[in-house]
């Protein structure tokens, strides 16, 4: 069992280390505040991000 914890603390610990390199980003200049309400995976493995701007 001490195996197991100590491979998920491992995993854990290589995977929050590692970062992926940033795709795509734009930043969009608003007067208003803008809210994220959701971030679902694909099947494709890629991110659908939905969110509001009041």
């Amino acid at each position: 069992m001490k195996k197991l914890y100590m491979g998920a603390y491992f995993l854990c610990t290589v995977l929050s280390v590692s970062a992926q390199e940033v795709l795509w980003q734009k930043d969009i200049k608003s007067s208003t505040q803008d809210f994220l309400s959701q971030v679902t995976p694909t099947v494709d493995l890629q991110y659908l991000i939905t969110g509001s701007s009041i």
